[in-house]
């Protein structure tokens, strides 16, 4: 009767050291998370509403910066999205060095 007794705490003893292991766990989990945000380098993002092309510089945790947009309907559209990307790789890296220092 008593080996049962004890299988049973030791059974209820694991499982709550497995349910603190999870919580503890998902704990450290969102801490690194909020980390990596907080560490995280600004990079160049495009988006479409399917009449231009819309260039930003983006940081989680911070306010989006409007590099430019280049309209489909432009002749030369090609050219525009290519120096909008240029410009933006370069305001994306200057801004990345300034985060380092």
């Amino acid at each position: 009767m008593k080996a049962v007794e004890a299988l049973v705490v030791l059974a209820v003893l694991g499982v709550l050291f497995m349910v603190a292991v999870v919580l503890v766990g998902e704990r450290v989990g969102k801490w690194l998370a909020r980390q990596r945000r907080a560490h995280a380098d600004w990079e160049l993002v495009e988006e479409s509403n399917g009449e231009q092309v819309v260039v930003y510089a983006e940081r989680p945790g911070q306010d989006r910066l409007l590099i430019g947009a280049a309209t489909f309907a432009a002749i030369d559209f090609d050219v525009q999205l290519w120096e909008l990307r240029s410009k933006g790789r370069e305001q994306v890296y200057a801004l990345n060095q300034g985060s380092h220092r």
